[in-house]
C-alpha cells in the first residue's frame, strides 16, 4: 500500500482507565519504554503492529462511546489488533472487506479480553458489539480509519454506510500519503 502513516498512535494513557489519548509514533502502548515494544500472546513473544490512528472519524468515534465501551475498544486494539494485525482475518475478530479494508469485530466484554491476553480481569463487565474498520500498511502498521457501536445499531444501512466512510477515509489517506 502506498504512502506512509500518520505517526499518530493510539495509546491508553497510564493514568487513566478507559479514555484513550492520541500520542505521537515514538511512545510505546500501555506506558511502556519503547525498548518493550514486543507483546506476549499465546506463550510466545510476537512483534507489535504499530497501530495508528489515519482518521479523524476515528477519533470522535472513540471519545463519543461510552466509558466502559471506550476501555474495550482500547482494550482490543492493544492486546488483539496489535498483537496479530492482519492475522485477525483467520479469526472471528477480522474480515476483509475488499480494496485494503478490513473489519475489526469487537464482541467481548472487557474482562474477557484482558484474561485472553494474561492479564487480571479488573472488572469483569458486560459484552458490548463494536466494528473499527482499519487497513494494513506494509507488514507492521495498522491505520484505524473509523468505526461504530453496532450493539447501538445493527441495522445493514448503518453498516453499509459506515464501510462507505470507513472507504473514503482510507482513499483520502492513500492521497495524502503519496503527497
Amino acid at each position: 500500500m502506498p504512502g506512509r502513516p500518520s505517526g499518530r498512535s493510539l495509546h491508553l494513557a497510564p493514568d487513566q482507565t478507559a479514555v484513550p489519548r492520541i500520542v505521537d509514533a515514538q511512545s510505546a502502548p500501555c506506558g511502556e519504554p519503547p525498548s518493550a515494544s514486543r507483546a506476549r500472546h499465546a506463550g510466545y513473544v510476537a512483534e507489535r503492529w504499530t497501530v495508528e490512528v489515519a482518521s479523524d472519524d476515528f477519533e470522535r468515534f472513540v471519545r463519543k462511546l461510552p466509558e466502559y465501551e471506550q476501555a474495550v475498544v482500547v482494550a482490543a486494539i492493544q492486546h488483539v489488533l496489535a498483537v496479530d494485525g492482519v492475522g485477525i482475518c483467520d479469526t472471528e475478530w477480522g474480515k476483509p472487506l475488499g480494496q485494503g479494508l478490513y473489519e475489526f469485530r469487537i464482541r467481548r466484554s472487557l474482562g474477557t479480553i484482558l484474561r485472553s491476553a494474561g492479564l487480571l480481569d479488573p472488572a469483569g463487565g458486560r459484552q458490548v458489539l463494536v466494528r473499527v474498520f482499519c487497513s494494513f500498511v506494509g507488514d507492521k502498521v495498522v491505520l484505524l480509519l473509523g468505526g461504530y457501536d453496532k450493539g447501538r445499531d445493527p441495522s445493514d444501512r448503518r453498516q453499509r454506510r459506515e464501510i462507505a466512510r470507513a472507504r473514503a477515509e482510507l482513499a483520502r489517506w492513500k492521497r495524502e500519503s503519496k503527497a
